[in-house]
């Protein structure tokens, strides 16, 4: 979920530990796989997964048309009928709330240069809309290490080495407990590129923050 610039440790370790342990085909698409496990559960061409995949109309519509469709098409070859429902983020928006939905596409975006950014949701709490740990049960095994996790991040989050350890090793538990509950599903880290001029004064760039506002620049020319 993480992006490589902010991932625990840099983007040399984010490219380790995706390689080396994310559990689902890293980089790649693997469908024979998908389809075995579908056959597992029971599945088959006369016996298909239904589900809907919702996503904006009006924000990068059309990035997620062409993802969306992308996923239908693949999941086809592992019985799993996908229907695709775009709809203005408004209307997305109220449906998740309301806990209408069922796949809900969505960004994340980086507003500060941390992991706690994007992880501040990947664990059961009221405010996430993946209704994760919200049933009548008792939490599963990830559900309760992700809790864990966060309460054990938010007891260090002061400046101090040995307070980013801790943080670093919360990141990646949360991490890892998605993954085996996949409650959210990575799809890409879009990069934009920010430039000015050098007649422009009194610019300062701040980490991933691109949509900045300035109250007091000058042009030189």
């Amino acid at each position: 979920l993480t992006p490589p610039t902010a991932f625990p440790e840099g983007p040399s370790n984010y490219a380790d530990i995706a390689e080396s342990e994310y559990p689902y085909s890293y980089g790649t698409s693997n469908v024979e796989e998908a389809a075995r496990v579908m056959e597992e559960a029971g599945y088959d061409e006369s016996t298909r997964y239904e589900v809907s995949f919702q996503y904006p109309s009006d924000e990068q519509g059309s990035e997620w048309n062409q993802i969306a469709t992308l996923l239908r098409d693949l999941a086809e070859s592992a019985y799993i009928d996908i229907e695709l429902d775009e709809a203005p983020s408004t209307t997305l928006t109220n449906r998740a709330i309301e806990g209408d939905i069922e796949i809900f596409g969505t960004f994340n975006e980086l507003e500060w240069q941390e992991a706690d950014a994007t992880l501040q949701y990947a664990y059961p709490n009221p405010f996430t809309w993946t209704r994760w740990g919200q049933g009548d049960g008792e939490l599963s095994g990830p559900a309760e290490q992700a809790t864990q996790a966060w309460e054990r991040y938010g007891g260090h989050r002061t400046p101090g080495e040995g307070n980013q350890q801790v943080r670093n090793e919360s990141y990646l538990e949360l991490e890892r407990a998605n993954w085996t509950d996949m409650t959210q599903l990575p799809l890409w880290h879009p990069v934009g590129e920010q430039y000015w001029y050098d007649w422009v004064e009194n610019v300062e760039m701040h980490g991933p923050q691109y949509s900045q506002k300035y109250n007091d620049l000058s042009v030189t020319r």
